[in-house]
Formats: structure tokens, C-alpha cells, sequence
């Protein structure tokens, strides 16, 4: 009887703990990734009590394609996957949102160029070669477009020609390195490389932060609740150790904000290489 009760007892704790993989959102590298989240991911786990194994897909549309298959629990996403994936499939659950760098529960996507301000402006936009992030990316093609929309442009038409660079920096770097002609990038990492001649031309925005999503088919609603509850019970001395893009901390979900995003993605869509999901 004491051994039944020992091992009904281990079952039991075995049951609490789960193991959740965890997935970022592909906006830089992953070694810088790593960085950034490994330590909010050990400090999930201590309030928790679950094993968190970090997962990376390169790819935006690989990231939603795992969640779909239900090979992800846990990711970040921007406004456009989370709107794009929850507003198609059900069984995704935004936790919470991560707080820019100011404190603010929004950002805005920038279209740059490489020297003086007003050197260019929207209507310029004509026979140019545009550095974009990728597809499923808020500040990629979406924003850009709705810029260019604004002056009745678009990055596909109009002379222009468009190239998917991967990631914000990848996108930067190329109009400083002449491979483009302007780039869709956020504004922060745009206001980070002004000292190299990195022009501000358009802006669109607020968008919504980014948020930490739940597979709600993967884990229950005492597991997500206990996830939410940590993540904003995080006080500055937890998020000590984690990196500068979530270290700010986090607040509750403003659902409604995504829907906007929803709206604003019919009026450009659809965006070439996009992951269709159904």
C-alpha cells in the first residue's frame, strides 16, 4: 500500500508539471533571441513548477504553421500574426502584452531611407527598390503598404520592387548598405541608427504590443492562468535578467486593438508569401 501511494503520488506531481514549448517571435537573430528570453523562461518555470524547452523557427510563417500543427505551446507574436491566426483558427489565447522600450503598450513601424530628412518623402516612392522584413511581419509589407496607401502607391506596383530581407537589422542594414532604397523597420530600431543617416520618411501606427499567446488546445485554463498571473506579477528585481525588448514588463490584453489590426489587413491584402491559414 505504501509503495501504490508513493507511486500515486509521484503520477500526480508528474501531472502538475508540464513540459511547454516555448517559441519567439524571429525579430533578430536567435543567439539574441536567447538572450532575451531564456531568463524570463527560468523565471516561468520557478513560479510554475513546468519545464520550458526553448524552440526557434527562422520563419514567421514556420513559427504559425508549428502552432497550428501543435508543435508550439507558448510563442511571441506581433499584431499582425496574433490578428492574422486567432481571427482564422480558434484554440489561440493572448496572455499578455509586452511594454516597449517607453513604457507603452504600442509601437509604430517606420519607412526609412538613407540620408537627409525630407531628401524623400511618400509620393517619391516610385521605381524603388524596398528591403521588407517578412510576410507575416507587422512592420514588413502591411505597414509599409498602408503607408504607401496613403498617396494611392503600393510596394508591388508603381515601378517599385520589393525584396523580403528576413529581419528588422537585415532590412536597416541594406538601405545603409545600398541594397535598398528604403525599408520597412520599427521606429525604435530606425531611432537606433539614425547616427548612421537612417531617415525617418513615414510612419504608421500605433500598433499593439506584442503579445505572449497560449495554445489553449495544448495547455489548460489553469496552466494559462498561472501564466498570466506570473508574467504580471513580474516585478523590476525578476525582470532583472531578461532582455531589453520585454524588460519593461507586461500588461493585460486590449482584444479589441487586434481587431483594428484585422480591419487595416483587408485593405492591402492579400501579402504576397504570406502563410495562408485555415
Amino acid at each position: 500500500m505504501r509503495w501504490a501511494w508513493l507511486v500515486a503520488l509521484w503520477l500526480g506531481a508528474c501531472a502538475q508539471a508540464d513540459t511547454i514549448r516555448f517559441a519567439p517571435l524571429p525579430l533578430v537573430d536567435e543567439k539574441t533571441l536567447r538572450t532575451q528570453y531564456l531568463p524570463m523562461l527560468d523565471y516561468l518555470a520557478a513560479k510554475t513548477g513546468d519545464d520550458y524547452r526553448w524552440v526557434y523557427y527562422e520563419q514567421y510563417h514556420d513559427l504559425l504553421a508549428a502552432l497550428v500543427d501543435d508543435k508550439v505551446d507558448l510563442a511571441v507574436l506581433g499584431p499582425l500574426p496574433y490578428a492574422e491566426i486567432s481571427g482564422r483558427k480558434g484554440g489561440f489565447e493572448a496572455l499578455v502584452e509586452f511594454l516597449e522600450s517607453d513604457g507603452k503598450a504600442d509601437y509604430h513601424c517606420a519607412l526609412v531611407s538613407f540620408g537627409p530628412a525630407g531628401k524623400l518623402t511618400l509620393r517619391d516612392i516610385r521605381d524603388k527598390r524596398i528591403g521588407l522584413t517578412q510576410p507575416e511581419s507587422t512592420c514588413g509589407y502591411f505597414a509599409v503598404a498602408l503607408m504607401l496607401k496613403r498617396v494611392g502607391l503600393a510596394p508591388d506596383r508603381d515601378g517599385n520592387r520589393f525584396e523580403y530581407a528576413d529581419d528588422h537589422t537585415k532590412a536597416a542594414l541594406g538601405v545603409l548598405q545600398g541594397r535598398y532604397d528604403v525599408a520597412g523597420v520599427k521606429r525604435n530600431l530606425a531611432d537606433r541608427y539614425a547616427h548612421l543617416g537612417l531617415t525617418v520618411i513615414a510612419e504608421a501606427g500605433p500598433f499593439p504590443a506584442f503579445v505572449l499567446v497560449a495554445n489553449s488546445r495544448r495547455l489548460s485554463v489553469a496552466k494559462r492562468r498561472a501564466i498570466r498571473a506570473a508574467m504580471l506579477a513580474a516585478d523590476p528585481a525578476a525582470r532583472a535578467e531578461w532582455g531589453g525588448l520585454i524588460q519593461r514588463g507586461t500588461v493585460p490584453v486590449q482584444e479589441e486593438l487586434y481587431e483594428e489590426v484585422r480591419r487595416n489587413l483587408e485593405t492591402v491584402a492579400p501579402i504576397p508569401g504570406m502563410l495562408s491559414i485555415r
